[in-house]
């Protein structure tokens, strides 16, 4: 801060020029493709109305180190690019002139798109057009400010992208150890499993769990968050949906989303809470942990039961046909003991990886808004 606050007062004492966007950048629309014409794996990714590639292309109609914004779908959204892209017909590619600095403006942008989300027409497909960004102010101080600003930011960029990286990592480990440690044959046990399969029983969902839906709710009986007293969470089929006043589950239970393209979801929720119709509320009927289920059910793929349809389901007649291996209470224990250490790491927002990269975006964006304030030079 105090090298950027110096060369501020060295080379712009009286503040910046902020110009539209229009006049030191372009917003270039991108050129169709078809999904025929898009291949799952190549040189360069295709993006329209995501930040996802829609695909992989045999030519890039863009250059590396562009930023661009989703004009339709997730209209609103800024992106960067450090590979050479093809920008589709909805994504508008910022084309800097030599005023501007290409990774700059991706961090103004980002500083400024609560502007541009508040530009977009809400409609059957959510809109943002080209006028609405070209017309946005943005500052334009000298390029040697703007080069020390992007050194900055994008340190604090990179150690969340190494974050984000070692989550995936870990997500990977305890997919890999869930699997292996629930997989209940015979060979995994001579390769260390510690049990003796004899012992694991078969059994039905039905016959191990209680299971029943929970109850709908008014959308207008949710918060977004858990203020003015709003402080239960409210659970559906995805996990949370936000917040509501008073719970209807008193006991900690495993969700199932029974509803929708994420049927078959899995979530703990601690008590108390609220359960929507879109959730099947589970918790045993023998002695088993709760744990386990959790990480048993999680690891059962329960999508592949859903019905068929526009609107998948899974229903709790369908579902408690399901067999799941049930072994001895000692043996389930050491499974949540390792499992859980995954959990934790990969999920908790207190002091798990989650937690650390929250801190770390945090910290990214109070330096952003610092970074990017800047004194506005009279005409």
């Amino acid at each position: 801060m105090s090298r950027i606050e110096e060369m501020i007062e060295r080379l712009c004492p009286d503040g910046v020029e902020f110009k539209p966007l229009g006049e030191v950048a372009s917003a270039v629309r991108g050129v169709r493709v078809t999904r025929k014409q898009l291949s799952a794996s190549g040189s360069f990714p295709v993006f329209q109305n995501s930040l996802q590639p829609l695909g992989y292309f045999d030519k890039a109609n863009f250059p590396a180190n562009t930023t661009f914004i989703i004009g339709a779908g997730a209209a609103g959204q800024i992106g960067y690019s450090d590979t050479d892209y093809w920008g589709a017909d909805d994504c508008y590619s910022v084309v800097c002139s030599e005023l501007l600095n290409g990774r700059f403006v991706y961090h103004c942008l980002l500083n400024m798109q609560p502007y541009l989300l508040s530009r977009v027409r809400k409609a059957s497909i959510p809109r943002l057009s080209r006028s609405a960004i070209e017309k946005k102010r943005i500052p334009v101080p000298p390029m040697e400010i703007q080069q020390e600003i992007v050194r900055v930011l994008d340190s604090f960029a990179e150690l969340e992208a190494e974050l984000e990286a070692e989550l995936e990592a870990r997500k990977r480990q305890y997919a890999y150890y869930r699997d292996k440690l629930l997989t209940f044959d015979d060979v995994n046990s001579a390769n260390g499993g510690g049990y003796d399969p004899k012992l694991v029983k078969w059994m039905t969902l039905g016959e191990v769990l209680y299971m029943k839906a929970g109850e709908a709710i008014k959308s207008e009986e949710i918060a977004d968050s858990n203020d003015s007293g709003m402080d239960i969470p409210c659970y559906g089929g995805n996990g949370l949906r936000g917040y509501v006043e008073l719970p209807n589950q008193f006991e900690d239970a495993v969700l199932i989303g029974r509803q929708g393209a994420l049927c078959g979801n899995v979530k703990y929720a601690r008590a108390p809470f609220y359960a929507t119709e879109h959730a099947v509320v589970v918790r045993p009927k023998t002695k088993s942990s709760l744990r386990f289920l959790f990480h048993l059910l999680s690891a059962a793929k329960l999508q592949k039961y859903k019905t068929a349809g526009a609107q998948p389901g899974l229903s709790v007649s369908r579902l408690s046909k399901v067999l799941i291996p049930i072994p001895p209470l000692a043996e389930q224990q050491r499974i949540v003991d390792i499992l859980d250490r995954f959990d934790s790491l990969t999920t908790s927002l207190t002091d798990g990886l989650p937690a650390e990269i929250e801190a770390r975006r945090k910290q990214y964006e109070y330096y952003r808004d610092k970074l990017l304030a800047f004194k506005e030079k009279a005409a």
